[in-house]
């Protein structure tokens, strides 16, 4: 029976999402918040069992309160700073998926990179050989499933658009820092925008090299020391 039950376990354990995989931000916002609260829950009680046991806040309880208020403060910051995240939905993942088997790339879900200004979110990268595919979360209001999207920022109608492109592609271009396989990394704002770069990088190959695909792994294990 406990050989089942630990075997059962390490199944429910392994079918959590790993950095890369997709659901980890989902994962990662819930693991924060949840910590959060508990450390909020444990300080509001250390305040209030030295008030109602010693009617003085002078107490053992008070300094575990303010210990606690370490952790409490630094989950809520790394919870405000990813809140903002928007994972691909489930349809919009199962287009990743069928893009990826179709053009053979390798595809990493739920991204974060961060430059001094703030944290680029990517929900997918593609990767092929050395090159490095970014869907760029999609601006306020607006979808990476839009195709008018796609239009006006290839067409540079829409600046803002364009600008927000320019920062995402920058940021990832971070990948190559300190790296033994330089990539040339593009932004995308759509899924059809990915799926049009994958197949230009693609066509061409029949069957995709050694090494292309020991570049690509050297560059996914870059892409998940960038992000959080």
């Amino acid at each position: 029976m406990d050989i089942n039950m630990s075997s059962d376990n390490k199944k429910e354990k392994s079918k959590k999402p790993q950095k890369g995989e997709y659901g980890y931000a989902k994962r990662y916002k819930n693991r924060k918040i949840i910590i959060t609260f508990i450390c909020f829950c444990c300080i509001l009680a250390d305040v209030l069992i030295g008030l109602i046991m010693f009617q003085t806040r002078a107490t053992l309880f008070t300094i575990m309160a303010c210990v606690m208020s370490l952790p409490f403060a630094k989950n809520l910051i790394g919870y405000i700073m990813v809140v903002k995240f928007k994972p691909l939905t489930q349809s919009e993942y199962e287009k990743v998926v069928k893009i990826g088997e179709t053009e053979h790339a390798l595809i990493c879900y739920d991204i974060s990179v961060s430059d001094t200004e703030k944290i680029y979110f990517f929900p997918c990268i593609a990767i092929y050989g050395n090159n490095v595919v970014g869907l760029a979360q999609a601006m306020k209001g607006e979808s990476v499933d839009h195709v008018e999207l796609n239009k006006n920022a290839a067409s540079k109608k829409d600046i803002h658009h364009v600008e927000h492109l320019k920062a995402y592609e920058k940021c990832l271009a971070m990948i190559n820092d300190n790296s033994k396989v330089k990539a040339r990394v593009v932004a995308c704002a759509t899924l059809q925008d990915m799926e049009k770069e994958l197949y230009k990088l693609s066509s061409g190959d029949e069957v995709k090299s050694d090494s292309k695909v020991k570049n690509e792994k050297i560059l996914r294990n870059r892409l998940l020391e960038l992000g959080l």
